[in-house]
Formats: structure tokens, sequence, C-alpha cells
């Protein structure tokens, strides 16, 4: 019961198929409910990842509904900037979600990827770079020609 209302489902909407599943009245089930301030509290104590999980994504969908509110309320006014904010926190929350998923071990952690392409062991040398070759071979040129002119005017 208590991980059907932590998702946000109204007491009504789970009370009857959780009678049918475990063979309990109604009744008996909203007389319980009723006095779940004694035994919650109890049952928080517990370690249990999956009442952790639910209590997790029970404050994710409450930032998250409050981010599509404040993103419904922008569109309507034309608020461009609001709508902007409320998108780029839903982003956030839900990467979040997934990361603190991850780290319960609900989901599996990615192993990090590096796209690297190396070709030398060594680092670049300045020629590689086509630019920067093409400035080399000018000045090379330069100098040459002025070496040249220099070594004709020179008698012999």
């Amino acid at each position: 019961m208590v991980f059907q209302y932590e998702q946000g489902f109204k007491f009504s909407d789970f009370v009857d198929p959780i009678s049918k599943a475990y063979g309990i009245k109604p009744e008996a089930l909203k007389r319980d409910w009723g006095r779940r301030k004694k035994w919650l509290p109890l049952l928080a104590q517990i370690d249990d990842k999956k009442f952790r999980i639910s209590k997790i994504a029970m404050r994710i969908r409450a930032i998250m509904k409050v981010s599509w509110e404040t993103y419904r309320s922008a569109r309507k006014v034309k608020n461009h900037n609001a709508m902007v904010g409320a998108i780029e926190k839903l982003i956030r929350v839900s990467q979040h979600e997934v990361d603190i998923l991850k780290s319960l071990g609900v989901f599996e952690k990615e192993p990090v990827k590096i796209d690297a392409l190396v070709t030398s062991p060594r680092p670049m040398e300045w020629e590689q770079i086509p630019e920067v070759a093409e400035a080399v071979a000018k000045i090379r040129e330069k100098l040459r020609k002025e070496k040249e002119a220099a070594n004709n005017e020179q008698p012999t």
C-alpha cells in the first residue's frame, strides 16, 4: 500500500486490487490505513531497497510534476525563459533519477567510453598541421631565396 501511495496513486485506486490479491476485506485495509501513523514509522526503519527506491522515485516525480506545471504555465503566457528553465530542470532531474537508480543497482552502470584516435605515441609535430606546414614552407622558401640572393651578390 505504501509503495502505491508513494507512487502517487489514490488510496481508492489500489485498495480493491490489494484486497483481492491478499484476500483481505477492503474495510480492514481502510482501518489499517487510518492507523498508518502508528505502523508507518516502523516500516520506514526497515532497510528495504524497494522502499528506498520508491521514496526517491516519489520525490523525483513530485519535482517533475512541478516542473511540468511550470512549463505549461510559462507556455500559456509565452515566457520562453521560464519554459527553458523548466525543461532544463526536467532534464537534470531525469539524469539524477537514472544516476540514483544506477547507484542502487537497479540499472547497470555503463562503462565510461573514451573516443580517441591515437596514431603515434609521440606528440604531433607542428609541421603535421596543414596551415603550419604551409607557413613553414613559405618561410623556408623566403630564407632560401634571401640566401641565394646574398650569395649571388658577393664577388668571388
